[in-house]
């Protein structure tokens, strides 16, 4: 949970087998970002052992499109209760890194799903990239 020499920095979070629990890994500095990391990755989390009760193993996932709604609704929710206790510059802080964060966030999933829509198509033909400029 904590770094330390030779760990890689970051978080996420791992499921692949329905036997298999959920893991959550995450290096914590104290600061609001790892706070809210930790939220993200927990609404992954949440998210997978819900599904694992409701689905077998051949379908045992979930779309990034998908994934992302339940990291960012849990983000939301611990922002909130972040916010009851700040004072007006730290809100107004807060609020301008999480706008900063949202829109880079719709922004790479719209061309994750571009990516993704195009390699489907591009495959259907046989190519799988080719070069556009």
């Amino acid at each position: 949970m904590y770094p330390r020499k030779g760990k890689d920095t970051g978080a996420f979070c791992i499921y692949h087998l329905l036997a298999q629990p959920t893991y959550i890994l995450l290096n914590h500095t104290g600061k609001l970002h790892d706070v809210l990391t930790l939220a993200h990755e927990l609404g992954h989390g949440i998210n997978n052992e819900l599904i694992r009760k409701k689905q077998h193993a051949l379908d045992f996932g979930t779309p990034a499109s998908t994934a992302e709604v339940a990291s960012t609704f849990m983000e939301d929710f611990v922002l909130q209760e972040i916010l009851r206790e700040a004072d007006d510059a730290l809100r107004l802080a807060i609020m301008m890194q999480k706008l900063n964060d949202d829109v880079s966030s719709i922004f790479r999933q719209v061309r994750a799903t571009d990516l993704s829509k195009n390699c489907i198509v591009n495959s259907e033909s046989g190519v799988i990239f080719q070069k556009t400029r």
